[in-house]
């Protein structure tokens, strides 16, 4: 929220939760879900607080449950999806890479983000 209002992330969220569906087949939980409908984007992260810096099967990971959450996809449609991972022990050069990749999405270490999203090369705000 904090760098949504320092105005690093060009984001105006009206609703922040978390998102879980527990269905016959497994549980999905997506730990941030954030909506901008000015801007028609969703936010979806992961926060991990591991000892190690966070690699791409995270990313990954939560790429797959947002594409597979009809739901979501059904709730806002025509928006925008912005991937996000937090960590507490920042990230893997491999991970660094993907974001730099301008894939949609940003890695927020702590007070840090680097923001690969909707850019040509990885930046550090």
């Amino acid at each position: 929220m904090e760098l949504c209002r320092n105005k690093a992330f060009p984001f105006l969220p009206s609703r922040i939760g978390s998102y879980w569906l527990n269905d016959f087949d497994s549980d999905t939980e997506i730990d941030v879900v954030s909506v901008d409908h000015q801007n028609k984007r969703v936010f979806t992260g992961e926060c991990k607080y591991h000892a190690n810096p966070i690699d791409a099967p995270v990313y990954f990971a939560l790429k797959e449950k947002v594409d597979c959450s009809a739901e979501i996809r059904k709730a806002f449609p025509g928006y925008e999806i912005i991937y996000g991972v937090f960590s507490k022990s920042g990230f893997t050069r491999r991970m660094l890479d993907i974001a730099k990749e301008g894939s949609g999405i940003l890695l927020i270490n702590e007070d840090v983000l680097y923001k690969g999203y909707s850019a040509s090369s990885l930046e550090l705000l």
